[in-house]
């Protein structure tokens, strides 16, 4: 079985080492609300703090309806006594001083709706291994709201990547060919827009990452998906699939430049379709 120095990289592994150093506190929901704001629904009846690891799991799905007023240390949300999930409304905000994992050794879900922030150190998507092939690690969905993070990166289970609005920025983003799974990310255009991402380093690397575009509606142009403002290249092998093109009959995911600083697009433009004379 691989163990958690074998998936990690050694920023992450370092950050990792640190979290476990923090006291874990586990979320019992005690009080039967699901609340991650209430101290009654953490072991102990005090809410994690700056010393402190917030962990999901036992099949609980937590919600956050209002603002945290203070910086958590670290946060596992999916851990070896089952699964969790973390929903962020709006007015709900947490922030992790340092790393925060969504999936360790169950499915670990993430989402944020219109209105929510979240943000932390490194973040790991699928982020402890599981048996290979038994579905997603960890899901995040992006419906609204703001994710800001260190480096982003799939480490193991396969990571899904959910995207429907609002914004992520991160350091870095590395999606690896190896020691995982595998990458999705399902870009939904039907509302006419989604998931930007901004990276402000220079790595992005999105290696066997499967990406699904759901554009139904969206007028003949150019969008930005990843807006890279480092001065690497995107690094991107994979595949596109692309439905629901209605307005213009061609569209296809593209580099803006075969330079560091370029951008990953999707452009949707007309086809002549005349046969040629």
């Amino acid at each position: 079985m691989k163990t958690l120095h074998s998936i990690l990289s050694p920023a992450l592994l370092a950050l990792t080492a640190l979290s476990l150093q923090a006291g874990p506190i586990l979320f019992d929901n005690d009080k039967g609300d699901l609340d991650y704001n209430q101290a009654a629904n953490w072991t102990g009846n005090v809410l994690p703090g700056s010393d402190s690891t917030a962990r999901i799991g036992n099949g609980m799905n937590v919600t956050l309806d209002s603002a945290v007023q203070y910086h958590t240390h670290s946060c596992h949300i999916g851990i070896p006594n089952g699964s969790g999930s973390l929903t962020i409304n709006r007015g709900g905000s947490v922030s992790f001083s340092n790393y925060a994992a969504l999936g360790w050794d169950h499915l670990g879900t993430l989402t944020i709706n219109k209105g929510g922030s979240f943000s932390c150190g490194p973040l790991g998507i699928g982020a402890y291994v599981r048996a290979p092939g038994k579905g997603p690690g960890a899901i995040l969905n992006m419906n609204g709201g703001t994710l800001k993070a260190g480096m982003i990166q799939a480490t193991s289970d396969k990571a899904v990547l959910n995207l429907a609005g609002g914004t992520i920025t991160s350091t870095a983003i590395r999606m690896p060919a190896s020691e995982h799974d595998g990458v999705v990310i399902n870009w939904d255009f039907s509302s006419g827009s989604s998931t930007r991402i901004t990276v402000t380093g220079d790595l992005i690397e999105l290696l066997e990452t499967e990406i699904n575009l759901k554009i139904n509606g969206l007028k003949n142009g150019t969008y930005t998906l990843i807006e890279n403002k480092g001065n690497g290249m995107i690094n991107f092998t994979g595949k596109v699939n692309i439905t629901g093109v209605s307005t213009g009959s061609g569209a296809k995911v593209k580099l803006s430049d075969n330079a560091p600083g370029n951008d990953l697009i999707l452009t949707i433009r007309a086809v002549d379709s005349r046969p040629n004379r």
